[in-house]
């Protein structure tokens, strides 16, 4: 049978509004998109013309390209995203010019050029809105001056980046709104940087010190703050809720002193909230355990608009984390890692509060010192469940999964519980799932792989690793799947 080229009805195409097209457009996959604007010009047109549907597209040159002079290319897509990572660029030739004012988030992680040709790549590109540059250690000439203008790049990330480099690029960023800062900068480099940009910035990313405190309580803009390395004192952290109200994401660190963390309630508007703690373990009787116990106390806490909690290295109080999620009404994204509770009743009691609303939970290597089972409240809207290294009791664990009908994606990993009865408890009773991943587990069979085989008709994506028991047979079997994306080693 001879092959022929479908193409579309050129009527159709011109009688059905571009705005449909594009919403058509929207519905497929990257890949579909691009296939879809090289079957005719009106397609290509209306592709090219959409800003949402090009922001998709994210173009990437191969590891070890050479832009130089003899680089012409007939015909790039016009992205908007542009990555360049280990190329090198020696020429930044005319056709650049065109090409580059389309760009608006463009990443260049360790490639080789000089600072000039930094420059030549920016100047044309007056539509770049975000911009990250990692491993820049050239030297600057002195010689060597900046004559564009970068007011409009909204978003600045840098890491690996020497201080005459950002010395030198940093202040040409005249109106960011969004900075992540590298880790060993000159703590008043980036006091005077804070200050500079005092009126603009929305968003930072940095290390803190405590002597930075001031200048950061004047971002009166900031939204989104998050402290990589550097602890908060409950001090810090009332000064930074009543200066900043408009401050809805906060990740930070948590000194030794503060274990009240009732000025968590004078950040009004907060959605995000990441806590983290200097937890030190140690490893015995092949389990860790912590090495000193700072507990925190959540009581009489509150934010009303928060959705998304994490927590990391926190011991609460008895019930405290239970007061806390009960005036913190409008939660759906949990996750705990390397926490130490009392009981797992201490747990699922606190979750039980959002059983009808939690749309995804993460248990990471959690510390429970007494096994408690009761758990009696479906999570209807749970699409999510991620548990890694959390010793689980069985009978809790296929509870817990029973209760969870709707999941449309499960992880589960290095779980001295997981076994074939868990495996079909999971391909039984979860009919919506789309994405399982099982990894590091020891105790699987060959019975589970035929479990999953019997059961799992909804599968997208299944991800089977470090699993001993399992025969070659049996992984051949899940590499057959049809319509399944399979990653089984």
């Amino acid at each position: 049978m001879a092959n022929h080229t479908i193409k579309p009805d050129m009527d159709i195409v011109s009688r059905v509004p571009s705005k449909v097209w594009e919403q058509i457009f929207g519905h497929v996959s990257v890949h579909q998109l691009l296939e879809f604007r090289l079957i005719c010009r009106s397609w290509r047109s209306i592709v090219d013309g959409c800003p949402a549907l090009m922001e998709r597209i994210l173009l990437k040159f191969p590891e070890g390209f050479v832009l130089d002079r003899e680089y012409k290319p007939e015909y790039l897509v016009p992205a908007r995203n542009l990555s360049l990572e280990k190329v090198r660029i020696s020429t930044v030739d005319s056709w650049w010019t065109t090409f580059g004012k389309a760009i608006v988030d463009l990443k260049i992680i360790d490639c080789e050029f000089s600072l000039s040709k930094l420059l030549e790549l920016l100047k044309p590109m007056e539509s770049l809105k975000s911009l990250q540059l990692t491993n820049l250690n050239q030297s600057k000439s002195s010689r060597l001056v900046i004559n564009l203008d970068l007011s409009h790049v909204e978003s600045l990330m840098i890491s690996k980046i020497s201080g005459d480099v950002l010395n030198f690029l940093v202040p040409s960023f005249t109106q960011l709104k969004r900075i992540d800062l590298p880790a060993g900068l000159d703590e008043n480099k980036i006091i005077n940087l804070i200050h500079s940009l005092k009126d603009s910035l929305e968003g930072l990313t940095l290390d803190y010190e405590p002597t930075m405190l001031k200048e950061i309580i004047q971002l009166k803009q900031l939204t989104h703050f998050t402290a990589r390395e550097g602890d908060f004192s409950n001090k810090d952290l009332i000064e930074i809720g009543k200066a900043l109200p408009k401050l809805k994401s906060i990740s930070f660190c948590l000194s030794m002193e503060t274990t009240s963390l009732a000025c968590l309630s004078t950040m009004n508007e907060l959605e995000c909230l990441s806590l983290k703690a200097s937890t030190y373990y140690c490893y015995i009787q092949s389990k860790f355990f912590p090495c000193h116990k700072v507990v925190r106390d959540f009581t009489v806490a509150k934010n009303l608009k928060l959705i998304n909690f994490k927590l990391s290295g926190i011991i609460p109080t008895s019930d405290s984390l239970y007061k806390y999620f009960d005036n913190s009404p409008n939660i759906v994204d949990i996750g705990l890692f390397y926490c130490t509770f009392n009981s797992w009743l201490d747990i699922f009691e606190a979750l039980e509060l959002f059983c009808a609303t939690l749309q995804r939970l993460e248990l990471h290597s959690l510390h429970v010192e007494n096994t408690h089972d009761r758990l009696t409240e479906y999570f209807d809207s749970l699409k999510c469940l991620k548990i890694y290294g959390c010793d689980i009791p069985k009978k809790l664990l296929i509870k817990f999964i029973r209760l969870c009908p709707q999941l449309e994606e499960i992880q589960l990993s290095a779980m001295i519980t997981l076994d074939d009865e868990v495996v079909l408890v999971l391909c039984q009773n979860l009919k919506q799932l789309e994405r399982m991943s099982l990894n590091d587990c020891f105790f699987l069979t060959d019975q589970s792989v035929d479990y999953i085989l019997e059961h799992c008709h909804t599968l997208k994506k299944l991800t089977v690793q470090s699993c001993p028991k399992l025969s070659a047979e049996a992984k051949n079997k899940l590499k057959s799947l049809k319509n399944v994306r399979c990653v089984v080693e």
